[in-house]
């Protein structure tokens, strides 16, 4: 989480991103021995990810919730490899759960507005119910922020107050 926060926090200042994730049209590609997300970003090509098979498991799933939010797979599955490692039982120190390491408080949010996803802000151990929240979370922001994938990503990973200060 801390990478993808930088990455974000130095996009939403107007810096270049070094690291996971490039403004088009650069690429990133996986680490030795192949278990990291690889993307490919273009200005007309859109986001493209090969994942590996350590999340084979969550690319099914993954896809299907980031198409109902018409969110790209590849996007999601990258945010789900720097956030939580894959990890569905992943516990950040400030209370961050599961694959998309949504916030309880976020969730709770979420909860709250006139389209919630499916299942309750209780559920945030139950990958879908993480996915589906951290990706009505991800289309939030990026409505909120006219699409800007930095400054939603900053305001995922650090929160909308945050970004609002930097």
């Amino acid at each position: 989480a801390s990478s993808l926060f930088l990455l974000s926090r130095a996009a939403a200042m107007g810096g270049a991103l070094t690291g996971l994730l490039f403004v088009p049209p650069l690429t990133a590609t996986a680490a030795p021995g192949g278990r990291d997300a690889v993307i490919s970003v273009g200005k007309t090509l859109g986001w493209y990810g090969k994942v590996s098979t350590r999340c084979e498991r969550w690319r099914g799933l993954i896809t299907k919730i980031a198409t109902e939010h018409k969110l790209d797979a590849a996007f999601m599955m990258a945010i789900a490899r720097i956030e939580s490692g894959f990890n569905p039982d992943a516990k950040s120190r400030v209370g961050a759960t599961g694959l998309m390491q949504v916030m309880p408080a976020t969730a709770s949010f979420i909860a709250g507005q006139d389209d919630p996803p499916p299942g309750s802000p209780d559920g945030l151990t139950d990958p879908e119910v993480n996915i589906s929240y951290g990706s009505w979370y991800l289309r939030y922001l990026l409505d909120h922020y006219d699409g800007s994938v930095p400054a939603a990503l900053a305001a995922y990973n650090a929160g909308p107050e945050n970004l609002r200060k930097w």
